[in-house]
């Protein structure tokens, strides 16, 4: 009962290549040999940029490891050796490394000792602690980005302990060089957060079963790294749905802890409510402790500088950079 749409869909959500890995071990798949080329097509291009991601990636691992900075590797990086076993299975925009605090200014020289060149810097340099990442993109490579982390935010609200993170990852060797990824408990954490935090497609789901499926989650110690995180109402949402729609069997005693945790009154409305982002970017004045810096940090949010302008639109006017906001915020709400 195949159709086209259905694969467009799959290709859509970047599941053409790991769908053309499975529908190979199907013998009833039911796909014709058309479609079956279309997403052959998919999986040898995941499979060259791979090798070519493997490659740059093999090369920042090395510049950090000659600084003496330890990296853990997260979402993509992780999840297509570890989970889906095979990189080229599991596409990915960009790099996601995680340093610790005090290794993040000296980790920023990195990327940028290799061409790459900061995006979007923060609003204000004297709030940056409330944007956890910096993105960079390589000035000849459009595609090949990198984000750095100095910790784990997500949604403007729940930010994961760093030294609970740092304890829950083990150092392993990735080309040769050291790393170190989060536990299996911890990574799911990580997605399911990033997952809300993005309004996650079919992809960002397929990521949590497979990590459930592949990994054999420990769910006592899940729920226990979730009651030290402080982050059982995104679980609930979470296991919530992979348990009605995606088969995954979650121990009812798991259900029924993250059910009875009473959130506080800004959680679902950061998580779910239609104008989260509104909520969101609201839930951040709850990091900065003076009134006069919650009204610079709404100032400069409101009516940025002219770099930061230019940065995200490519023009310093303000009528561009408010359409674009505008036409943001409308997606967003949509999500």
């Amino acid at each position: 009962m195949w159709t086209d749409g259905h694969v467009e869909v799959a290709r859509a959500h970047l599941l053409g290549p790991w769908l053309y890995h499975e529908l190979l071990n199907s013998h009833r798949s039911g796909v014709s040999d058309g479609m079956l080329s279309v997403l052959r097509r998919d999986y040898l291009h995941s499979s060259l940029a791979s090798m070519e991601r493997d490659a740059r990636l093999k090369r920042l691992l090395a510049s950090f490891d000659a600084r003496g900075i330890r990296v853990v590797l997260l979402k993509g990086a992780y999840l297509g050796r570890i989970v889906y076993r095979n990189p080229a299975l599991r596409p990915m925009d960009d790099v996601d490394i995680l340093v610790a605090e005090d290794k993040f200014e000296e980790a920023k020289n990195v990327p940028a000792s290799l061409g790459y060149v900061l995006q979007v810097d923060a609003l204000d340099p004297m709030h940056r602690e409330l944007h956890p990442a910096l993105a960079y993109v390589h000035k000849s490579r459009p595609r090949d980005a990198v984000d750095l982390h100095r910790g784990l935010w997500f949604m403007d609200y729940y930010r994961l302990s760093s030294s609970v993170v740092h304890q829950e990852s083990s150092e392993t060797e990735l080309e040769g060089r050291r790393v170190s990824y989060l536990s299996p408990e911890l990574n799911f954490i990580h997605v399911a957060l990033h997952n809300l935090t993005h309004s996650g497609g079919l992809r960002d789901w397929l990521d949590l079963v497979l990590l459930v499926t592949r990994l054999s989650i420990d769910w006592d110690r899940l729920l226990a790294l979730g009651q030290t995180l402080d982050v059982l109402r995104p679980l609930h949402w979470v296991l919530k749905e992979l348990s009605r729609h995606w088969g995954v069997a979650v121990p009812p005693h798991v259900r029924q802890a993250v059910a009875e945790y009473e959130p506080h009154w800004l959680e679902d409305l950061v998580i779910r409510h239609r104008l989260r982002y509104l909520w969101r970017f609201a839930s951040r004045f709850r990091y900065i402790d003076d009134r006069r810096d919650k009204l610079a940090y709404l100032r400069v949010s409101l009516f940025p500088s002219a770099a930061y302008r230019n940065a995200v639109v490519g023009t310093t006017a303000w009528v561009p950079y408010l359409r674009a906001k505008f036409r943001l915020f409308v997606h967003l709400g949509r999500c």
